[in-house]
């Protein structure tokens, strides 16, 4: 059983998650994953997980943790020529502007 402290921490550590399991569920969904929106979903994420706000120290190291860990894995994905140039190419992104101008 949780105490009350585990059930908080809970509570502050699924909004985190949630951007994840819906990234997640996007890409798995389609019956093909198309190039083009894997820029746009890494920097929605980053962007929907600087948004929460959690109130426990521990959520607050996970919340610091996650963004560490997509940088580590994707932060350069906006230099990889062809997902930006499929990014680009998508009418589905054509307002979107990268984070990085050399892309």
């Amino acid at each position: 059983m949780l105490n009350g402290n585990e059930l908080q921490l809970l509570n502050d550590i699924i909004p985190m998650l949630r951007p994840l399991e819906e990234a997640t569920n996007i890409i798995s969904g389609d019956s093909y994953c198309t190039a083009s929106i894997v820029i746009p979903m890494v920097n929605i994420l980053k962007e929907k997980l600087a948004n929460v706000t959690p109130n426990m120290p521990d959520a607050n190291d996970i919340k610091d943790f996650l963004p560490q860990e997509i940088d580590r894995r994707m932060g350069a994905i906006e230099e990889v020529s062809f997902l930006a140039m499929a990014t680009f190419l998508d009418p589905r992104f054509k307002k979107l502007h990268f984070k990085d101008a050399q892309a």
